[in-house]
């Protein structure tokens, strides 16, 4: 699920959100069933898929998963010493390329919200 959906749960469902789940699936099954430089699939699995945030009573996206969909490279969540995840192959290209797009989204999504959210003085002639 897209990381909008899971933090906010109001939110109706885009076409970007179908379109960021289905690289979340392409990315789970890559790590999973590819060779990577990822040293334990397992730990990567939980930290990126399954690990959640609670903020105010509520269960929201991780903070691995939000911080790659929000603009940073798919990385092997090792902390400090994390390195750039790759495949060798074509696929390293795709998923950046994918990562990247959604990076601008993400962005243009946060111009449209500050937009909505800003206050316009209204005209007191206005009745």
């Amino acid at each position: 699920m897209s990381v909008e959906l899971l933090t906010d749960q109001g939110k109706c469902v885009e076409v970007s959100d179908d379109l960021e789940s289905f690289f979340l699936v392409l990315l789970y099954y890559a790590i999973r069933y590819l060779n990577s430089n990822v040293k334990n699939v397992g730990n990567y699995i939980e930290e990126f898929f399954d690990t959640v945030t609670l903020q105010d009573d509520v269960y929201t996206v991780g903070h691995a998963k939000r911080i790659t969909m929000e603009g940073r490279q798919l990385t092997t969540l090792a902390g400090f010493g994390s390195e750039r995840l790759v495949f060798n192959l074509p696929l390293d290209g795709l998923l950046s390329n994918l990562l990247r797009l959604f990076h601008v989204a993400y962005k243009v999504r946060a111009y449209d919200n500050s937009l909505r959210t800003a206050v316009f003085p209204l005209s007191s002639a206005i009745v």
